[in-house]
């Protein structure tokens, strides 16, 4: 079976928390071979040796595709970086037309062996974070 038409999303803008490495950089990807200007937010800015992408490394893939990205340092939990962040892309680009709320904390044990400092992490990221981003704009 054929794949379906690439959606031609030229001209917009995307901003992708998580974007540095997993789901979130295969989201800059895609949102960049669609035509998108697209945003990669995480806090990932340095590279480390078990975990292999930052937000200037898959910038750089994007630009090699031929689309346009602008890297930022994004921690979801610091309400003041998400601001930074929209204002940044507004700023540079004009708008928002795009946003994927990838970043997430995961944490792979029951709730019995769950600190509650942990579950405030978890919340922080996931639930909050992912919140602001979709209001700080309005």
């Amino acid at each position: 079976m054929p794949l379906p038409p690439r959606p031609n999303l030229g001209g917009k803008v995307a901003i992708v928390t998580g974007a540095s490495r997993g789901i979130g950089r295969e989201c800059a990807l895609a949102l960049a071979r669609a035509g998108c200007a697209v945003v990669v937010a995480a806090k990932s800015a340095t590279p480390q040796p078990t975990l292999p992408g930052t937000i200037y490394t898959v910038a750089d893939e994007i630009k090699a595709l031929g689309g346009d990205a602008l890297p930022v340092v994004l921690d979801l939990r610091d309400e003041n970086a998400c601001i930074a962040c929209v204002s940044k892309t507004i700023e540079t680009y004009g708008r928002v037309d795009v946003l994927v709320n990838n970043a997430s904390a995961l944490w792979w044990h029951s709730i019995t062996e769950t600190p509650t400092k942990k579950y405030d992490l978890i919340q922080s990221i996931n639930a909050r974070g992912a919140f602001i981003m979709c209001v700080v704009g309005d």
